[in-house]
């Protein structure tokens, strides 16, 4: 059913953080909580064992807004959340708690993960076409990376910054009028 199956694609709205769903059967869960769940639940797949992972963290401009209203730590997967704060700060709030909960997910693929493959992050805002535009392409380099890393002779182990630590944040885009 998953032959060939080159990269997982997981896409998690940051902005439901706070939101509460059910199946109807079940009791209220925590969205976020169900989002890690599932993520947990395809990265254990055996049919997944060497595919790498990419993280789609969308929604970055509701996030953005809800976050200053409704503390990240309104979710129980983020009580440690403890922002920097001051005048002298280069990061808003929001690209905060994105880095936190990005990291929050790759503590979690690197706890599950025992093959070594690669988790990529990437941030994304659904209503603003370039970032889509942009999410793809990197989807698209990883694709290649890592098909050409496969094919190389000498299977050179490259941790440059397609690897699980901090540095492969894709980088967060700014709204600049380009």
């Amino acid at each position: 059913m998953f032959e060939d199956v080159r990269a997982v694609i997981f896409c998690v709205a940051l902005d439901e953080y706070d939101l509460l769903w059910t199946d109807g059967s079940s009791a209220l869960q925590n969205k976020m909580l169900l989002s890690r769940e599932l993520f947990e639940n395809i990265l254990r797949h055996p049919c997944f064992r060497d595919t790498p992972f990419v993280l789609l963290l969308n929604k970055f401009d509701l996030f953005e807004k809800k976050v200053h209203r409704v503390p990240l730590r309104t979710c129980e997967w983020f009580s440690d959340f403890d922002p920097v704060r001051g005048s002298s700060l280069a990061q808003t709030l929001a690209t905060q708690a994105y880095t936190y909960v990005a990291y929050k997910f790759k503590k979690l693929f690197e706890s599950i993960n025992t093959t070594g493959r690669k988790l990529y992050t990437f941030q994304l805002k659904a209503r603003d076409r370039s970032t889509v535009n942009a999410g793809f392409q990197y989807v698209k380099e990883i694709l290649k990376w890592e098909e050409n890393k496969a094919s190389t002779f000498w299977n050179v182990h490259d941790e440059s910054v397609y690897s699980s630590d901090m540095s492969s944040f894709a980088p967060v885009l700014q709204n600049n009028g380009h």
